[in-house]
C-alpha cells in the first residue's frame, strides 16, 4: 500500500513494524499457543519469503526500506504495547 499510495499522490502515514528473529519467534509462539520450535521458525521464514516476493512483485522494490515509511518501530525492543502507544500519540497529535 505504501508504494501505491505514493504513486497516486495520496498522503499517508506509512508504518513499518519489525523485530529481530528471536522476538518474532517468541511472539509467534505466544500467538499460536505453542512452544518455540524449529517448525515455527520454518513457518516464519516461509511467510517472510512470501511477503517479500509479493511486495517486490507489485512495487518493483525490496520490502522494508526505511525511506519508504513515515516511521519504523522495533516491536522487539520497544514492545508491542509501547509501539501502540507511540503510534496513537503520533496519530492523534497530527490529526
Amino acid at each position: 500500500a505504501d508504494h501505491i499510495l505514493t504513486q497516486k499522490g495520496i498522503p499517508a502515514f506509512k508504518i513499518f513494524l519489525y523485530a529481530d528473529e528471536e522476538h518474532r519467534l517468541e511472539r509467534a509462539a505466544e500467538l499460536e499457543g505453542r512452544p518455540n520450535s524449529p517448525e515455527l521458525k520454518k513457518i516464519l521464514v516461509k511467510k517472510d519469503q512470501k511477503r517479500e516476493t509479493y511486495y517486490k512483485q507489485y512495487t518493483g522494490h525490496p520490502m522494508g526500506l526505511y525511506k519508504n515509511y513515515t516511521i519504523c518501530l522495533d516491536t522487539g525492543t520497544l514492545g508491542v504495547e509501547n509501539c501502540i502507544d507511540i503510534l496513537c500519540t503520533l496519530l492523534t497529535e497530527n490529526a
